[in-house]
């Protein structure tokens, strides 16, 4: 018989622990989003999106200043 169990587990991190996990939470959104948004218009242009030419776009996004993060 097969016995499934489930933990929970909870996070609770002191203030500097915070700051540092919403900066990261934060920037893996903002990557996510400009992704997104990169594969919508690859899309509209019938590109082939893949994940090869995503990692290439996340290069550009990252040199470039003006997408810069603070």
């Amino acid at each position: 018989m097969k016995i499934n169990k489930a933990y929970k587990f909870r996070l609770e991190p002191n203030a500097e622990q915070q700051i540092i996990l919403n900066n990261l939470v934060g920037s893996a959104r903002f990557v996510w989003n400009q992704m997104l948004a990169i594969s919508f218009e690859m899309f509209a242009k019938n590109e082939f999106i893949n994940a090869t030419n995503l990692v290439n776009k996340i290069m550009v996004l990252k040199n470039n200043p003006d997408k810069e993060q603070s």
